[in-house]
């Protein structure tokens, strides 16, 4: 691990950054290479996104009371680790490419054949028939020269939100949530 100077920082920008969606089967994350390399050309689908979160997962403790005092006179207590938490990604998904994350999100599409007005794919969520997916969050800065990854695998889409009109722009979008457990999420800063 390189140990840096801290300095004033340069803030990346949204313009820097890329959403990688792909299945799960088609990553293989190793220690011979960088994360956003596990993340094939050919087998995944970049998108645009906004009010990005990716939460890494909680480790919480809860304090254990036990009998008498110690030395400065507080009482005795422990922390119990609990079992790490999910590992979470959000944020607001930019409509305007035909299915470009359905088959990623939902394996449930149903062709239907209709000759007067085309054909067409239907989707219904609850049926089930989730995919495992992997997701792969890249911000780097202008030169770049320096980089974080964010990669959660064997995710599953836990949250589609409202599809709705973003605001004075008239963008249709809809949010989406992504968890994995936390053996799944890598977390990668570029030396």
């Amino acid at each position: 691990m390189a140990v840096t100077r801290l300095s004033a920082p340069k803030p990346w920008h949204a313009r820097h950054g890329i959403v990688h969606f792909a299945k799960a089967s088609d990553v293989t994350i190793t220690t011979n290479s960088i994360l956003s390399a596990a993340f094939s050309t050919s087998t995944r689908v970049e998108s645009h996104f906004k009010n990005l979160t990716v939460t890494p997962p909680e480790i919480a403790h809860d304090k254990q009371d036990l009998i008498g005092v110690d030395s400065s006179n507080f009482q005795n207590a422990v922390l119990d680790k609990k079992p790490a938490g999910m590992a979470t990604f959000s944020g607001t998904a930019m409509l305007g490419n035909d299915e470009s994350l359905e088959s990623y999100l939902d394996e449930s599409g149903v062709s239907i054949t209709d000759v007067t007005y085309g054909n067409s794919t239907r989707y219904q969520i609850g049926n089930g028939d989730l995919p495992e997916i992997a997701v792969c969050i890249v911000m780097e800065d202008a030169a770049n020269s320096k980089r974080v990854t964010f990669v959660l695998d064997n995710a599953y889409v836990t949250k589609w939100g409202d599809v709705r009109i973003g605001g004075p722009d008239s963008h249709w979008e809809q949010d989406v949530t992504v968890a994995c457990l936390p053996k799944d999420f890598y977390w990668e800063y570029r030396d």
